[in-house]
């Protein structure tokens, strides 16, 4: 609802507003009113040339047409102005010859604005596509099998009257028609070599309600697809024979085998999982392996240096704690020497091991 002291001096305000209730829900113009909704009674008087500019409006100002859509009631205080919801969207206010784009609004909550081309797009095509579904059908001994056991597979109840497949009437419309089992609609598919259409290779008709005809195109398009199969993720490169584990093993883990509309890519994404796990489970692996073998030098080098020169520690410690300084002089057996220099050659072999693995398979 929108209170108004007047009707302004620039017409196409109070005309805007209108076009916003036109184009959306509908609504309510209080004329001879402040923001609060209080009556300015100093504006009654105006009420007789209000209805006079109003009705020129009405058959005038608005396309498409609003005789039906807007009424109003010059003895009610406020004056007020009626608004439907339009049904040919979208509604505009003429402003010289032909559509005029400013002229188009929307609401957005209690305010209008100018609707997007977008929008104004959107409104066409519902518009549209609205007049053709709601259109009486010729047919009236019309079958929904297909449709029916499709919803049952979703645990939804076939209604024709929630669907709007029925009109007040109770004959069936242009979208009821399209999703029969009698839909006349013929869908054809081709199938050329390459990317031109210069080679054909097969050609195929569906028939039926629509649903199904769509169903029936997205299988023969799998089953035309023999060339090859396309891994646009590229998580990893794999080989033939891990293609062929991955995919066995996918196929085996599927409950109920059937080759539905969208098998490559549930089939491939499993066989990129399997991948993906197999890869882990070779890192940590080779991380557990490198850390016991680390541990192992360590520890060993640790126990045969303390057996060789445990004694020797603890003597020049001592020595060094009495007498304030002493030289240690210990001979370290080679075997320990190159312990001491594998480890660090070992972590950089470790690094540079991983650096290879990740490069392959990033």
């Amino acid at each position: 609802m929108e209170y108004k002291a007047e009707i302004p001096k620039k017409g196409n305000l109070l005309k805007a507003e209108i076009v916003s209730f036109l184009n959306s829900e509908g609504g309510t113009i209080l004329l001879g009113a402040d923001d609060q909704g209080r009556v300015l009674e100093e504006k009654i008087k105006d009420y007789k040339r209000w209805e006079e500019i109003l009705s020129n409006w009405i058959f005038n100002a608005f396309y498409p047409e609003v005789i039906d859509l807007i009424q109003v009631f010059p003895n009610e205080i406020p004056f007020r102005i009626l608004i439907k919801k339009g049904k040919e969207k979208p509604y505009f206010y003429k402003e010289g010859e032909g559509f005029h784009a400013k002229g188009v609004y929307i609401r957005v909550g209690s305010s209008k604005r100018v609707a997007s081309f977008q929008e104004i797009q959107r409104m066409i095509f519902a518009t549209k596509s609205h007049e053709y579904e709601s259109l009486p059908c010729e047919k009236t001994n019309l079958t929904f099998q297909y449709l029916e056991n499709k919803l049952e597979e979703k645990g939804i109840t076939f209604d024709s009257y929630g669907l709007s497949l029925l009109d007040k009437e109770g004959k069936y419309n242009n979208a009821a028609l399209l999703l029969s089992d009698q839909n006349p609609t013929i869908s054809k598919f081709a199938v050329f070599q390459g990317l031109d259409v210069s080679i054909f290779l097969d050609k195929k008709e569906f028939r039926g309600s629509i649903l199904k005809q769509l169903d029936d195109i997205l299988y023969f398009s799998n089953l035309s697809n023999k060339k090859k199969i396309i891994y646009t993720h590229n998580r990893s490169r794999m080989n033939k024979k891990q293609k062929d584990k991955g995919l066995m093993k996918a196929v085996k883990e599927q409950p109920q085998f059937r080759l539905t509309s969208n098998f490559t890519f549930r089939t491939m994404q499993k066989v990129e999982e399997a991948i993906l796990l197999r890869e882990k489970k070779q890192e940590r692996k080779m991380l557990l392996a490198t850390i016991a073998a680390s541990l192992f030098l360590i520890i060993s080098g640790s126990i045969g240096l303390y057996i060789y020169f445990g004694n020797h520690i603890k003597e020049t410690m001592y020595h060094a704690f009495l007498a304030g300084s002493h030289v240690l002089k210990i001979q370290i057996p080679l075997i320990y020497l190159l312990f001491i220099i594998t480890i660090p050659l070992f972590m950089v072999f470790d690094r540079w091991m991983r650096k290879q693995y990740f490069k392959r398979h990033s």
